[in-house]
This record gives structure tokens, sequence and C-alpha cells, in this order.
């Protein structure tokens, strides 16, 4: 049977991440090698079995207290800080660097939050060591040298703290980035086939009702409303394919020739007036999938007879207007005209609808670019 080790190695590079073994630093065990230092004055004078007793019994008490606030102490766990300092002022009569065990309990301190905290309780412990050490009358030279490494180490871990506190904040931000990024990019492709699929069925529908109404008085013209349907159905996927690859859109001239058969197969006037501004990718991209959402709304809800597409180009904004002689109704802004309003939100731009006569709305887009495409015709 394969021991624990090796099989978390094996499912590491399973799932694509190497193994790499646990850094020493990162073990709790590594830091109880300080504990040697208790023994120190034990090579300038042997130790009496008193001493070697109480050095058992303050490891007894003092590796359980370790092992539960390595680097995790909170608010509720400042008994073992106390606990470890207590058992370094109860050493401190007996022969051996009882300061060991105060050091401790100033790491211990260095790691409550916020940062404040530690450092008052850092205080607070320096102060109990050396009231303790000036009552048991311990060697000035030992007072010293256990209240400055004490100081310095529990800076030091204080600093550490915060740094890798911050590491984590940024490592925090860093997968809400990414995770804000997916859901908006889930959103964009949402808008998008939402814009395309809707445009698309909106047409069949409309065709396939032509089809249906000539399909034994017109069999030829049922037949080419057939066909059409056909041509729109393979369009329509190859704009799925290329939305979901992210290989590019449609352009605004494009939409606009497709809104002309649209609301030519539903029965609606449709005019164009103005031209076509010479815009950049995005832009013409964002405008066209406005006028594709657009011309499906009039289409489905609005009964209109006519519809008016104008085109306005200063130079400094393009102004693409849709207006037609419907019922007006009222605003619903489902996933359609909230996906082109956060779309050309999304460039600096604006939308105004109106429902004063029919439907009417307007697009303004900060445009980067100068010069005329050409006219329609």
């Amino acid at each position: 049977m394969d021991d624990p080790e090796t099989i978390s190695k094996t499912d590491q590079s399973d799932r694509g991440t190497p193994w790499r073994p646990k850094m020493l630093g990162s073990r709790r065990e590594f830091y109880l090698v300080y504990l040697l230092f208790y023994g120190v004055p034990w090579f300038f004078r042997a130790p009496e079995l008193i001493d070697i007793g109480v050095l058992v019994v303050a490891l007894a008490v003092f590796l359980p207290l370790f092992y539960r606030g390595f680097e995790n102490s909170t608010p509720r766990d400042l008994w073992i800080m106390i606990a470890m300092e207590v058992i370094s002022i109860a050493a401190m009569p007996f022969h051996g660097s009882h300061g060991v065990f105060h050091i401790y309990a100033c790491v211990q301190a260095s790691y409550q939050k916020p940062s404040r905290y530690g450092m008052f309780y850092l205080i607070a412990l320096s102060t109990v060591f050396l009231a303790a050490s000036l009552y048991l009358q311990s060697h000035v030279f030992e007072i010293a040298l256990n209240l400055v490494m004490g100081f310095i180490v529990g800076i030091s871990c204080m600093a550490s703290a915060e740094y890798r506190d911050r590491q984590g904040r940024l490592e925090r931000a860093r997968v809400l980035d990414q995770q804000l990024a997916a859901i908006a990019e889930r959103e964009r492709i949402a808008r998008d086939l939402h814009d395309l699929l809707g445009h698309t069925l909106t047409m069949v529908a409309v065709k396939s009702q032509v089809a249906e109404k000539f399909l034994t008085t017109e069999p030829e013209r049922a037949a080419r409303e057939i066909r059409e349907i056909r041509d729109a159905s393979r369009g329509a996927l190859q704009d799925v394919r290329k939305a979901v690859a992210n290989m590019g859109g449609t352009t605004l001239e494009e939409e606009i020739a497709h809104a002309g058969h649209a609301f030519n197969a539903a029965g609606i006037n449709f005019t164009v007036e103005g031209d076509i501004p010479d815009l950049d990718a995005r832009r013409s991209q964002v405008l066209g999938l406005a006028v594709r959402e657009t011309s499906t709304n009039i289409i489905r809800h609005s009964g209109a007879r006519q519809a008016c597409l104008q085109l306005q180009h200063d130079g400094q904004a393009v102004v693409v207007e849709m207006q037609d002689d419907g019922d007006g109704g009222s605003i619903d802004e489902g996933s359609g005209l909230k996906g082109l309003r956060q779309r050309v939100e999304a460039l600096n731009g604006r939308v105004v609808i109106s429902l004063a006569a029919g439907f009417r709305i307007s697009m303004h887009i900060p445009d980067g670019k100068t010069g005329i495409k050409g006219a329609l015709t």
C-alpha cells in the first residue's frame, strides 16, 4: 500500500501542480530548536536533579501550548501567552535559561491583531518579566539579554505577520478581480448570445409564418422564405461560433443591412437617414449590436408599420437613433436593452429612450476617429 506522502505527491501531480517538499520554516517543529538555549548555562555549571525536573515539567506544560498557539493567536488565546510567561517566571529560581519561555510568549503576543494590541502585550510581558527578574534578583546581563531578545524577536514576528497579512489581502484581491472579470465576461457572452439568437429567431419566426401562409397558394415564395430561414440559421450559427471563440463580432454597416432584411420580412417599411461613420471596430460592433437589438424589439413588440434609422456624426460623437410609428407602450428593459445600455455606457456613451410618439431610442457614443465611410444607398 502506498504511504500517504506518496499518495499526496501523485494526487498533486495528477492535478498539474508540481509537488514540492514543505519548507522547513513553515513547520512548527523547526521553532522548537530555540528550547536548546535553555541548557546553555548547564555547560558552565552542571544542573542538579531538581533543575532537570523543572525543565521536564516546563516542557510538559509548554509543548501543548506551543502547538495550540503556533501562528494562530487570537484574543481568545491570550491565556496561552500568559501561561508561557508564567512558565518563564516559575523557572527563574532554578538553574537554566528560563528567558527562552519569555521569548516564546513575546512571539505569541506579536500575532495579536490589530498590531497595536500586539505591541501593548509585548510591552506588558517585558514589564512583568523585568519586575519578576528584579524581585528574584536575577543577573543584570541575563535580564537585559532576555528583554532585548524578546523585544527584537517579537517586533520581527510582528513585521512578518503584517507582511503575510498584506500578501494574503493582495492574493484575495487578485482572486476577487479574477472572479469579477469572469462574471463580467459571462455577462458579456450572455448579452452577445441574446442579441445574436434573439434577432435571428425573430426573423425565423416571422419568415416561418410567411412560408406557412403561402405554402399552398404560392409555393415558390414559401420556398424562398424557407431558403432565407436556412441562410439566416447558418449565419446565426457562424455568429455564435465567433462569439464563443471571441474571434470578433459584427459591424454597424452589416447590422443595418440585416435590419433592412428583417424589417422587410416583417412587412415594416425601413428607411435610413445619414451616412455610416468610419468607426473603430469596438464602437462599430457596439452600435451594430444596438441596431440589432432595437430592430428585434420593434419587430416583436411595437406593431409598427414604419421604422427610421438616423445616423449623425460631427467628428466628436456618433449618434444613432431609431424610431418607429408603433403604439409605444411602456418601457420594460429586459436583458436585451440592459445589455445594450451597458455596452454603450462602457464606451462613455449614453442611451435615451422615449415613448412620446412611438418608440424612439438614441445612442450617443464619443468618437475617437474622424471621417465618413460613405453614404448608405
